[in-house]
């Protein structure tokens, strides 16, 4: 074999080593691409879920909620009154892609939020339940990749702790009561805690409004 020869065939096998190299590589950077996260949200409860908010984040963020911890503001307002607004400038101004389902979702039914997003960003999400007083579901700082390998997620219903649950029909908006929302003057000054369950002592039914764990099912497509 001349010098020719052995420089030619010591290429070809340098190029063939390196293919799978490159091929992962590219794999890698595909799966990690920019691109439109479809996430599901199925609603696994006897109770209405107000339109979910998603975010996708770069960087890790204060979880939406902390069992033990005072509600934020902008949690108050979600809890007490399905108002994302609060939520949605919070992810917005960190920089986050924030998707929202333009409708509620009953009980059995099924969601799909749109928002573009990585791999490896992380997923925040928060519903309120209906009806209750400042009932919600949430998940905060799963990265996607995992969520996706997992299947899904469960998750579980919390009390803000801003209101009382008095379970009174004027305090609680929605289409079964048709209350008040948000209103900072009925605060309960209490922490984030799991969810007790409604008692029925008002205007909403422990046999029939009430609901079991876990609320929620997450996929992401």
């Amino acid at each position: 074999m001349n010098k020719q020869t052995k420089v030619a065939l010591t290429v070809s096998v340098a190029s063939l080593l390196m293919a799978p190299m490159q091929m992962a590589s590219a794999d890698s950077s595909y799966g990690d691409s920019n691109g439109i996260k479809k996430v599901y949200i199925t609603n696994i409860s006897n109770v209405v879920l107000t339109p979910p908010v998603v975010a996708l984040c770069k960087k890790r963020m204060r979880p939406i909620a902390r069992v033990g911890k005072p509600a934020s503001l902008e949690l108050e307002s979600l809890a007490e009154g399905g108002d994302t607004a609060g939520l949605t400038m919070l992810f917005e101004d960190k920089g986050c892609n924030v998707g929202m389902s333009e409708t509620a979702v009953p009980p059995g039914e099924t969601v799909i939020v749109e928002v573009a997003g990585r791999r490896n960003d992380y997923l925040h999400i928060a519903s309120m339940l209906l009806p209750t007083n400042d009932a919600f579901i949430y998940t905060s700082g799963k990265k996607v990749k995992n969520v996706i390998r997992r299947g899904d997620i469960a998750l579980k219903s919390y009390d803000a702790g801003t209101e009382f649950n008095d379970e009174i029909c004027a305090h609680i908006p929605g289409p079964q009561c048709g209350g008040e929302g948000f209103n900072s003057a009925r605060e309960e000054n209490k922490f984030v805690k799991a969810h007790p369950g409604l008692h029925g002592g008002a205007d909403v039914s422990a046999a029939s409004d009430n609901w079991g764990e876990p609320v929620a099912k997450v996929k992401i497509r």
